[in-house]
């Protein structure tokens, strides 16, 4: 279902996290991860990416760089809270 899948990071810890993660999409259809700090010219089928956040605002905002991504994708979009 998801061939191409966009892995904005920014090789943080949480990043690398859900990067470890990456490989249980297969069963979903992934064959290819696109590594890329910002997302529009490439034609993907999801995005993923972690986003932390420990306060009931944080939770809300998912983190400045996740809540941006999310707002303005056109494709589907997994989130891992941390």
């Amino acid at each position: 279902m998801f061939v191409r899948v966009l892995f904005p990071t920014d090789f943080s810890v949480y990043a690398k996290a859900v990067f470890a993660c990456l490989p249980e999409l297969k069963a979903a259809g992934m064959r290819q991860v696109v590594l890329l700090g910002v997302a529009q010219e490439e034609s993907v089928d999801l995005i993923v990416m972690g986003a932390q956040g420990e306060t009931a605002a944080q939770v809300l905002l998912l983190g400045s760089v996740a809540n941006q991504v999310v707002h303005r994708a056109t494709v589907p979009m997994l989130t891992q809270k941390f």
